[in-house]
């Protein structure tokens, strides 16, 4: 029943997200939205993260939120230029979403990112202390507001084991299914949120 019910629900994601692409337009409408994005970059002093959006030019679209590590951070590890696009795939929700928004959802809920190998973004949230990504901590909040891309500032890099069993399908993702009912049930129902947003 519940593979089922994924199942439609995936078809309706592939259906409403062929008609738009975060990555890889060929003419991309949120070229503005972009530089909007880094200009507020700038402002807040993220530079390397400027360079690594820039070094991928015009496939990056809107109605995103990039999660960027700080200069010094990102000064400590080599990136490849065939591996940006990579890495910021891995550093992007291809949805909108203010620090309010990602604090409405609960602890333990699964966030695709723009890769397309399936890594997924785990919420671990204490009201009072901090907000994580895969144990990563946004330390500064909607950094970039002024388009349709949301930034925030993290104080890591969002890396490390993808799960084999998830397989990317064409903007949304098959979920393992190893997955308890509680943690399918909130993949699921962000997906048809996600989907429906796209």
């Amino acid at each position: 029943m519940i593979a089922t019910q994924l199942a439609v629900m995936l078809a309706i994601c592939f259906i409403l997200s062929s008609s738009s692409a975060v990555f890889g337009a060929s003419q991309n409408p949120w070229i503005e939205d972009v530089d909007i994005a880094i200009k507020e970059m700038k402002g807040a002093n993220y530079f390397t993260f400027v360079t690594l959006m820039n070094m991928v030019e015009g496939k990056l679209g809107g109605n995103a939120t990039l999660l960027m590590p700080n200069d010094q951070l990102l000064s400590n590890i080599p990136i490849s230029e065939d591996r940006v696009m990579e890495f910021l795939s891995k550093h992007l929700i291809p949805s909108r979403l203010l620090l309010d928004d990602l604090a409405r959802l609960p602890n333990g809920t699964m966030l695709p990112t723009g890769d397309r190998q399936g890594y997924l973004l785990t919420i671990t949230s204490n009201v009072h202390t901090s907000f994580m990504l895969n144990n990563v901590k946004i330390v500064g909040p909607n950094i970039c507001v002024q388009s349709s891309i949301i930034c925030h500032g993290i104080d890591g890099i969002l890396s490390g084991a993808e799960d084999d069993d998830l397989v990317y399908v064409d903007g949304c993702h098959q979920v393992s299914a190893g997955f308890t009912k509680k943690t399918l049930g909130t993949v699921t129902l962000f997906l048809l949120f996600f989907c429906f947003l796209a």
